[in-house]
């Protein structure tokens, strides 16, 4: 958990974050936002996905029932640009940012727009339990927060069909807000997707329910911000150097 500190600290200190943030913000976004599409079978490449930030197909979100690949994909960057500024509404009205996060990522999924913003029936009593943790701000460091939120949400199927991809976004918001990541640049959805196995072994055992099982999940996540913040690094370094790969 140290390390995972230690490496989201050492960011504030490069150039391209005291001189570009807003930018490697965005880059960072589109690469979580692939990422955390992937995880789900949804895969493009990052030049289409920036193409998509660049023609601002993100918003407003359409619900027009496109290729189902691209949905899911534009969903993601949707809510994955969106945590930045909806960290500090987490805190004050964690269900109303739940139900922000499924509106803008199953936008072009569903077709009952009811639907939109409202949790599975058997998932309330859970992100009623995430929402009390959140607002009664946990002595627990914001990673472990922020690991709790994802397992919760995605293994809850809280909000079908976007469940994994609202779970790591809510995420981002927390390690936002909890301050470990404050600019919004780590990007520990790449190790979701380098990591596949290991994610799923940790999130079965997360599942299983136990003491072991929460650590093991915990102990990827720390390992999964270690590996974002690598990825935040990188994406600091391409932005100053003018160049984007």
């Amino acid at each position: 958990m140290a390390e995972a500190r230690d490496a989201c600290s050492a960011l504030r200190w490069l150039p391209a974050m005291r001189r570009r943030t807003e930018q490697v913000r965005v880059e960072a976004c589109v690469r979580a936002a692939a990422a955390s599409a992937e995880v789900d079978g949804a895969r493009l490449p990052l030049e289409q996905v920036r193409s998509l930030v660049a023609a601002q197909e993100h918003v407003p979100a359409r619900g027009d029932h496109r290729d189902p690949v691209l949905a899911l994909v534009t969903g993601a960057l949707r809510v994955t640009l969106d945590a930045h500024g909806s960290a500090v509404a987490l805190g004050r009205a964690p269900r109303q940012v739940m139900a922000r996060m499924h509106a803008l990522a199953a936008a072009d999924l569903v077709a009952d727009r009811t639907a939109l913003g409202r949790p599975s029936p058997a998932a309330v009593q859970r992100l009623d339990l995430l929402a009390r943790l959140v607002v009664d701000r946990s002595p627990a460091p914001a990673l472990v927060v922020a690991a709790l939120v994802d397992a919760e949400v995605t293994t809850s199927e809280a909000f079908v069909p976007v469940s994994g991809v609202v779970a790591r976004a809510l995420a981002r918001c927390v390690v936002v807000h909890g301050g470990l990541d404050p600019a919004g640049v780590v990007v520990p959805e790449r190790h979701a997707v380098a990591d596949r196995a290991g994610r799923e072994a940790a999130l079965a055992g997360y599942r299983a329910g136990g003491p072991d099982g929460v650590v093991g999940w915990v102990r990827w996540w720390g390992d999964a911000v270690v590996a974002g913040a690598a990825e935040a690094t990188r994406v600091a370094e391409h932005v100053m150097a003018g160049r984007l790969t």
